[in-house]
């Protein structure tokens, strides 16, 4: 059983570094903060396996927000009488996920089920609420759920110490991460929720903190936590501004974020950053924001 963080990638449409969930060894079994799609409940499974844990052995599951390519399996592993912890807004959509699963099927129709499986409710005895003022304990490690807007109006950080290493677990609250050319700072701006001055904020909550290393979702760790973060504030206003002042929003933010990426030394043109859907999603968000804006 391994004794370091360690993230597990969960080969989301059979693609390495999309989406990975961070596995915390504590005295009560490991914690897993965003099991991911429940599409991707076998490579969840194997990825433990590899680590020397079985699924079963999980104290917790801690969500950064509830969007399903984060949360979808943790009512799976709910399921199995593992507790769930979860920002207050994203309380009743854990508790029922209909209406969740609902808006998605408009959106994905039958590539749902591929996309992100199904989401299953958790059960009330099992889903824990975060106190956002506070810090809770599992299993000796100490973690502190810091409110990260901007992204999601239920989004968290987890902020915690193993060993002499400070991290923080990011969701997608520090945007993407790509280790091989880490100047590129994408990030993923859906709707209904996003909001660009409360990101901004956030960026400043985790800026202040002070960790080792940043745990990002999509993908990996970040050693230079305020270098990446500022990388992040300047590609989230260049990246805002240019699908809200382009005449051809597809085209013009298309063509900027093939730039940046290339001018960072990203290799795979396929990488889920620039994938179509993910920038036709950051279009959707940009616009939705500025419809609420201006009502």
């Amino acid at each position: 059983m391994t004794a370091v963080v360690s993230s597990v990638d969960l080969h989301w449409l059979n693609r390495p570094g999309a989406i990975s969930a961070w596995v915390i060894p504590t005295q009560e079994g490991p914690v897993l903060i965003d099991p991911g799609p429940a599409s991707t409940l076998p490579a969840l499974h194997d990825g433990l396996r590899s680590l020397g844990w079985t699924v079963q052995d999980l104290a917790a599951v801690l969500l950064t927000h509830i969007h399903l390519d984060h949360a979808a399996a943790a009512g799976d592993l709910a399921a199995l009488n593992i507790p769930v912890h979860v920002h207050p807004v994203g309380e009743r959509h854990m508790l029922d996920p209909s209406r969740l699963m609902a808006s998605a099927n408009k959106i994905y129709g039958d590539q749902l089920p591929h996309l992100f499986g199904t989401m299953r409710p958790v059960t009330p005895n099992l889903l824990h609420v975060l106190d956002l003022s506070g810090t809770f304990t599992i299993g000796g490690v100490s973690f502190k759920a810091h409110e990260t807007l901007g992204h999601a109006k239920h989004h968290v950080a987890y902020e915690f110490q193993h060993d002499d290493t400070r991290y923080l677990a990011t969701g997608d609250a520090a945007g993407g991460f790509v280790a091989e050319a880490p100047t590129f700072a994408p990030a993923q701006l859906p709707p209904p929720d996003l909001d660009l001055m409360a990101w901004c904020h956030s960026i400043d909550v985790m800026e202040h903190l002070e960790t080792d290393q940043l745990l990002v979702a999509h993908f990996g760790a970040c050693p230079n936590p305020k270098a990446h973060l500022r990388r992040l504030r300047e590609s989230l206003q260049r990246q805002y501004h240019c699908i809200r002042e382009a005449a051809d929003p597809l085209h013009a933010y298309r063509h900027m974020l093939e730039a940046e990426a290339n001018e960072a030394g990203v290799d795979d043109p396929d990488c889920m950053h620039l994938r179509q859907a993910a920038v036709e999603m950051n279009i959707s968000g940009v616009q939705h924001a500025e419809r609420k804006n201006h009502r």
